[in-house]
């Protein structure tokens, strides 16, 4: 019988892989490199120009549009998709 993934471990949602993906494209790297626990702090091509594509892809790819506390302070994969799920 396997173990079961930890949290850390777990596989991805649905949402939190589109924001794997949309991250991957715009820093322009494999999106296996990236995980739920992926963030600017360690993800060394996510930086300030980086960001700011994510936020524009996201903003695409979810149709919701981030204020600027949103684009200032969701730096990570997870809170992204924490955003994503919120009702528009």
């Amino acid at each position: 019988m396997a173990a079961s993934p930890t949290k850390n471990q777990s596989m991805p949602d649905t949402r939190q892989q589109a924001v794997i993906e949309i991250i991957a494209k715009a820093l322009d790297i494999p999106a296996d490199e990236l995980g739920p626990d992926s963030s600017m702090d360690n993800t060394p091509l996510w930086d300030s120009i980086g960001h700011l594509t994510i936020c524009m892809e996201f903003e695409r790819k979810f149709g919701k549009a981030l204020d600027l506390d949103a684009i200032v302070t969701t730096t990570s994969v997870h809170h992204l998709a924490e955003i994503g799920r919120a009702p528009v």
